[in-house]
């Protein structure tokens, strides 16, 4: 939530979150459900979903449109779909408005 609150929280930085500092991770599909989880929980906290594009020189974070169950459905088939970790700015970010 402090992350979010501060930058914009990439999905791929929540599925790193099961990463070892050294050695081999998990496989992805190991620990999907989880990650699926956090996000969820960070979405009923009050995490918005959208993407950030850039707008001349600057960036811009870009709301989902739809509701949070929506929103839960496009991250969960997304990071169904995947059989590896997903990269930076693949499926979405979350951030909270202070």
């Amino acid at each position: 939530m402090a992350y979010a609150s501060e930058d914009w929280l990439d999905i791929q930085v929540v599925a790193s979150l099961f990463r070892a500092p050294e050695g081999e991770a998990l496989p992805f599909r190991v620990i999907r459900d989880q990650v699926i989880g956090i996000i969820g929980e960070l979405i009923r906290r009050g995490a918005v979903v959208g993407d950030v594009r850039r707008v001349d020189e600057t960036w811009e974070f870009v709301p989902w449109r739809g509701s949070m169950s929506a929103a839960m459905d496009r991250i969960g088939q997304a990071l169904q779909s995947l059989d590896r970790y997903p990269r930076v700015g693949e499926i979405g970010r979350l951030t909270i408005d202070g």
